[in-house]
């Protein structure tokens, strides 16, 4: 099974990426100080989503917007 999200939103610079699934971070805090949240949320996913064998990718261009892909490989008996 495999989710792709894409945001079309401003996107993620890349000198970022490395750091975007670690708990508590907002790589942009000027931009995002009307947003709240804990910062767990791309964390959460990425560890529910290795605990079922599978992966979390994400692809960027700034001033683009961003592809997040979640696969989750099918369970066999």
């Amino acid at each position: 099974m495999r989710f792709d999200i894409n945001d079309t939103g401003r996107g993620i610079e890349l000198s970022v990426l490395d750091s975007l699934f670690n708990p508590v971070t907002q790589t942009d805090d000027a931009a995002n100080r009307l947003i709240s949240g804990t910062g767990l949320g791309l964390t959460l996913i990425k560890r529910l989503t290795e605990m079922h064998k599978g992966a979390v990718t994400v692809g960027a261009e700034y001033g683009k917007g961003s592809t997040f892909s979640v696969w989750i490989p099918s369970q066999t008996s």
